[in-house]
């Protein structure tokens, strides 16, 4: 990071530092602390921890009077420095490059830290340089996934209050940066929750927006229709001020595995009977997927097998991350014609395609049965039931993932059949 944007990171924080637990209120949320400790369960207690970013080093204190452990707190502000306890060792530097050596740390925790990157490639390969082959990562951040169309508002607001912080995006988008840098995402939470502060100090941020900006915050809050307001869960009664905060923790470890030249998907038709009509739950491929080429187009459920995966396993996974539901049990695809012999788990799949380009992949589709309702576990996607009579008009005008196409054409076709 630049030194003229590292020493304005420094003043920020040296001024927050004075009454930092009084305005950082999700340091008293239990619920992100749970979920940020809770891999530490599965590790042994001489693991060495780093809080980074931690600032007064309050997380690495709490966990430490618990267990015993060994933390190391880095961060930019020496003020915030002056307030870790002396049971924690405390190293000033930039998360970008850190003193330490290669596999260093067994367990690292980025609490709302990366926001403050101005290079999160840089960043997220530094986590991984510090961090042991066997270890874990935990990385949570606010993300703008609760604000759906109005996502403007959010960075607007964002930028007036502290023009500091970089736009992380959706928890989506994050995703996709910590695949891309070699991290494997083991566990993803989404927490939403409603944060409410005293209006004039939200506005000051610890005296670090200045009396002129305040102005320009209340005056644009003052313009954001009512409706939408509302629909965002902002408001302002008896000077205080709350709105709705939507956190995305990701647990991660280093990703030595290298995808094969072919990635093999497992795809799913889930069925639904509605009305005593028949059903298939179809999504957008959103604008943040890794290939470009496909954005918006109609797919089924499906995703890549990781390591250590079987088919049965990709499925449940990906089809709960997805949708929200719970894979019941696999279909007999009995009707299909290319694959009449192959038997997975004893159940014949409904179709094998393939499809190349500058990306390669090879689709397992099954149908299969699910219960639950609609609630995706990833804040982007947007599954719906689609009725087979619209799957024809879809796949007649609109546009359909090509690994889909084929096999979708062959499930109306046969559907007609019947």
């Amino acid at each position: 990071m630049k030194n003229e944007d590292l020493k304005k990171i420094q003043s920020q924080f040296n001024k927050r530092a004075r009454n930092y637990k009084e305005y950082t209120l999700w340091i008293e949320n239990d619920e992100i602390y749970k979920k940020c400790t809770e891999p530490l369960n599965s590790f042994v207690k001489s693991i060495e921890c780093l809080d980074l970013g931690g600032g007064t080093g309050w997380l690495a204190a709490k966990e430490k009077n618990k267990s015993g452990r060994n933390w190391t707190v880095l961060d930019i502000s020496d003020e915030m420095g002056a307030k870790v306890p002396k049971a924690i060792k405390f190293v000033k530097g930039d998360f970008h490059e850190t003193p330490f050596e290669d596999n260093k740390f067994g367990f690292i925790i980025a609490l709302s830290t990366f926001q403050y990157s101005n290079n999160l490639n840089s960043a997220l390969k530094e986590l991984k340089r510090i961090l042991l082959p066997e270890g874990q990562v935990v990385i949570a951040q606010k993300f703008d996934d609760n604000y759906g169309s109005n996502k403007k508002i959010f960075k607007t607001l964002t930028t007036l209050r502290n023009p500091l912080k970089k736009q992380i995006g959706s928890s989506l988008k994050f995703k996709d940066s910590l695949k891309k840098n070699g991290l494997k995402i083991l566990k993803q939470y989404n927490i939403k929750h409603n944060y409410k502060y005293p209006l004039d100090k939200w506005l000051s941020r610890s005296g670090t927006i200045p009396i002129q900006r305040q102005k320009e915050i209340l005056s644009y809050l003052k313009v954001i229709p009512e409706e939408i307001k509302e629909k965002l869960n902002i408001q302002i009664n008896d000077g205080q001020i709350s709105y709705d905060i939507c956190w995305g923790i990701f647990v991660c470890a280093k990703n030595i595995y290298k995808y094969p030249s072919i990635a093999i998907v497992a795809t799913l038709i889930v069925e639904r009977t509605i009305n005593q009509e028949k059903y298939i739950l179809l999504q957008k491929r959103q604008s943040l997927y890794e290939e470009p080429e496909y954005h918006d187009q109609w797919e089924l459920p499906q995703g890549k097998l990781e390591r250590n995966e079987n088919i049965r396993d990709t499925a449940v996974r990906e089809l709960f991350e997805e949708t929200g539901l719970t894979l019941k049990y696999f279909r007999e695809g009995e009707k299909s014609n290319n694959i009449s012999s192959i038997k997975i788990f004893g159940v014949t799949p409904y179709f094998i395609t393939h499809l190349e380009g500058k990306h390669n992949f090879l689709s397992i589709a099954f149908i299969v049965d699910a219960e639950g309702e609609l609630e995706p576990q990833i804040l982007n996607t947007k599954p719906e039931w689609i009725s087979i009579s619209k799957l024809k008009a879809i796949l007649k005008s609109e546009k359909v993932f090509p690994l889909n196409s084929e096999v979708l054409q062959k499930y109306v076709d046969e559907h007609e059949e019947r």
